[in-house]
């Protein structure tokens, strides 16, 4: 008499089917997953530098192509562009940020902001805006828009 015998695991090839799909899986969700994370640290830097954004559009709204007035108040100090040292200071003590500079790029600003390598974004993924400066219905020159753009933008991060 033959004695019945019973299938206690699975094969060598449904072992080796399973990791297979799991390998197929992992190669697909990891790249999108640190797509995915660099994008939410790519949106800090975004937030960090919307109050100087905001600041400078204000400022040309308010002067035109003169900033030279913009923030003259003695507990105000004026840096670059019109953008004082408190809001510099507070928007690059994001733990994202190594540096925020405010320039100037034709007739208006460029803000370019530098994230800081411990987050995992390089220093080459930069997110720069330029005012794009226009004449207004009264013929006043004002910031209509931002042209958004650096290294980050280039990696899909905007």
């Amino acid at each position: 008499m033959k004695s019945k015998r019973t299938s206690n695991g699975f094969t060598l090839i449904e072992l080796m089917i399973v990791i297979a799909v799991i390998g197929i899986l992992a190669s697909i969700a990891i790249p999108q997953y640190s797509l995915y994370t660099n994008k939410a640290k790519f949106a800090q830097l975004k937030v960090s530098v919307s109050p100087i954004k905001i600041r400078i559009t204000e400022c040309y709204a308010d002067n035109g192509l003169d900033i030279s007035n913009c923030n003259t108040s003695a507990d105000m100090p004026v840096v670059q562009s019109q953008v004082t040292t408190a809001m510099l200071n507070s928007a690059a003590s994001s733990e994202d940020i190594a540096s925020i500079t405010v320039t100037p790029e034709g007739m208006g600003p460029k803000i370019t902001v530098v994230p800081d390598v411990s987050t995992g974004l390089s220093p080459s993924d930069t997110y720069e805006l330029i005012g794009r400066i226009e004449t207004n219905s009264s013929g006043e020159f004002v910031i209509q828009s931002w042209i958004i753009s650096g290294g980050g933008c280039s990696k899909s991060y905007c």
